[in-house]
């Protein structure tokens, strides 16, 4: 055939393709597999974005994801939580933050529900002494941060407490809990940012109702927990998980002050008269 009558396909620019692809895809059925069947679910809302698509930028973001995959978990590292605690802002709760407890509050999750008993009890307890001497005064429990219904992933803090004039943060687990270590420090960190942004309203309502007597002004962050949730992470299979841990919290040390601590004696053997105090934990 000769050359002349050889029709030409016309070219497209790379940015018309990609154009023309998602136009196409808008009208597409989104049934059916392949790159466009993908695009089209996407669009049309029908499939959501898997974690491999989505690029956490919060705590909370972190924080629900390694929820979800042992291996997102596993993937984290320091200086992504650093930059997440940066960027993160709010909630800004108008409603207050010291609130009556009732039993209705009480979650159905039975390790959550073992934690909020473990919060009442050393809250009723008054104190923790720490292992560098100070007193952690415990001032309240089950302490709420959400500033509406709508903010998912936000909880309530196990235990706040003073130390030193600083406010301190306690987030609990139980022996039993499969939770591992860094789901409890993104925990931590998420509240840790919420406290930060509401510092002064907090502190400002502490000291209206007699909880403190002098403006809070930083944070003391702990994570605490009987030593059978410690030495489960320490051993096996999990330890690479527990390196992991240890990196992170030796690293994010450097910004502000995070103590893993030994709740001793271990609150599912405890008997009702017993106080409790805190070990630190063997870091590796």
């Amino acid at each position: 055939m000769p050359k002349d009558k050889i029709k030409k396909i016309p070219q497209l620019p790379a940015m018309a393709l990609t154009r023309a692809t998602v136009e196409a895809s808008k009208s597409a059925k989104p049934a059916g597999r392949g790159c466009h069947a993908i695009i089209a679910n996407i669009i049309h809302g029908e499939r959501p974005m898997t974690d491999a698509e989505e690029t956490p930028s919060t705590l909370l973001d972190h924080l629900r994801l390694a929820r979800q995959s042992s291996d997102m978990a596993a993937s984290l590292s320091a200086s992504q939580l650093k930059s997440a605690y940066d960027v993160q802002r709010g909630p800004f709760r108008k409603r207050p933050y010291f609130v009556s407890h009732s039993s209705t509050d009480r979650t159905q999750d039975t390790s959550n529900r073992a934690e909020e008993w473990l919060a009442r009890r050393l809250y009723q307890q008054g104190k923790l002494r720490l292992p560098d001497g100070n007193l952690l005064q415990l001032i309240d429990y089950q302490f709420p941060l959400k500033a509406a219904r709508s903010d998912a992933g936000i909880g309530k803090i196990d235990l706040v407490g003073i130390c030193e004039g600083s406010f301190g943060l306690v987030e609990l687990k139980v022996g039993r809990s499969n939770e591992s270590p860094v789901v409890a420090l993104l925990e931590l960190l998420a509240y840790a940012a919420v406290v930060r942004d509401n510092l002064e309203a907090i502190s400002g309502e502490a000291m209206a109702k007699g909880r403190c007597t002098h403006a809070l002004t930083a944070t003391r962050n702990f994570i605490v927990a009987p030593l059978q949730f410690w030495a489960k992470w320490a051993v096996g299979r999990r330890t690479a998980r527990w390196v992991q841990f240890c990196d992170i919290q030796r690293e994010l040390s450097r910004h502000f002050r995070i103590d893993c601590l030994v709740l001793h004696p271990d609150p599912a053997q405890a008997s009702d008269t017993e106080s409790f105090e805190c070990h630190w934990v063997d870091l590796c």
